[in-house]
């Protein structure tokens, strides 16, 4: 077993025989973070809590985001995410072998419009996020059909 220790937080850690040969099978380097600061790194993609006041950069219109307003790709409304006058394939682009992968999945990621809050058929329940079918609720986080329902998390 080696004990390495974090380049973010310096806290000791443990990589088994186990998870060597794991790494060595896939030919991966060892992580040089700890289980903790990795997951950290992994849930920094996620958001579904914080909200912001922006417009859509489609139709310039004002609503409520989990995206703040200055972001590097484009952010709709979802109304307008959602609806038939798009063709999200019209954003593809070809595989190019002679640069890197990330680096045109960057470009693809920058592009490609994101549903700037995940709701559906919700009314009075603009502070709500991966929810469907709820009424006045607030900060209802991926909840489905509530209705005056407050602070919730997965209800």
């Amino acid at each position: 077993m080696t004990t390495n220790n974090c380049k973010t937080c310096s806290a000791k850690y443990d990589i088994t025989p186990e998870d060597e040969k794991f790494y060595a099978k896939l030919d991966l380097p060892s992580p040089t973070l700890c289980p903790i600061c990795r997951n950290k790194r992994r849930m920094a993609w996620r958001n579904d809590r914080s909200f912001y006041i922006r417009k859509s950069d489609k139709s310039d219109e004002q609503f409520i985001s989990i995206y703040p307003e200055k972001t590097p790709f484009p952010v709709w409304k979802p109304a307008e995410w959602y609806a038939e006058d798009w063709d999200p394939r019209d954003y593809g682009q070809d595989y190019d072998f002679n640069k890197p992968f990330f680096e045109q999945w960057n470009e693809l990621l920058q592009k490609v419009p994101r549903l700037g809050i995940d709701i559906v058929h919700c009314e009075n329940s603009e502070y709500c996020n991966y929810c469907g079918d709820d009424k006045n609720c607030y900060l209802d986080i991926a909840g489905e059909a509530n209705e005056d329902c407050y602070f919730n998390l997965f209800t």
